[in-house]
């Protein structure tokens, strides 16, 4: 026996059924995942939306697809970013077999291994004060460090060569071609210009 739906603003009865697609986007390489939904339609007082509830898990199991498609695209990334599992590893203890997994799609990641590699991916540096065992005095040195690079960022877009600036509590390199950035001799981020 089918439920009769009701308008949850006027409860008029008369309501239309409509088969419609929802596209979640994110915001990484144009990733997307589509789904069929229903829609309703009041045609008394022009209310639209899910009124049974029949789109909720449909469109939870489709943000989990995302979020695997996105963990996966952002490890391929760090990847090539020249960080190293190995490293990823032994800084946060997050197993190496895991990250294989997630970027296989051979098992799914938590919300926090998500959460985890989006900030790996947005502050890479961050495995070195990891791997650093978050030492204060390493930890001011790349943040001041990360600052220089920040700010000489602009200075990408002048050409060749490169340049360095050493003073007290940092030594920043920047080349123009391929960019990387030291700090006591480590490498902290990679960029090609």
């Amino acid at each position: 026996m089918d439920r009769k739906i009701i308008c949850p603003v006027c409860g008029s009865e008369n309501i239309t059924k409509k088969k419609n697609i929802r596209v979640l986007k994110s915001n990484y390489n144009d990733i997307t995942v589509t789904r069929n939904i229903i829609e309703y339609k009041c045609n008394n007082c022009g209310e639209t939306g899910d009124f049974n509830n029949e789109n909720r898990l449909l469109l939870t199991k489709a943000g989990y697809e995302l979020k695997t498609k996105e963990t996966q695209y952002l490890i391929k990334k760090i990847e090539k970013s020249k960080l190293s599992f190995a490293g990823i590893e032994r800084s946060l203890e997050l197993p190496q077999r895991t990250l294989t997994k997630w970027k296989n799609g051979l098992s799914k990641p938590t919300a926090a291994g998500h959460a985890l590699i989006r900030i790996i991916n947005a502050f890479p540096w961050l495995i070195y004060a990891a791997d650093e065992k978050y030492e204060e005095n390493f930890c001011k040195i790349l943040v001041h460090s990360i600052d220089k690079y920040n700010l000489f960022t602009e200075a990408m877009l002048c050409g060749g060569g490169g340049f360095t600036i050493e003073d007290e509590n940092s030594i920043f390199s920047f080349y123009t071609k391929n960019t990387t950035i030291m700090v006591e001799n480590k490498p902290i981020a990679f960029a090609s210009i």
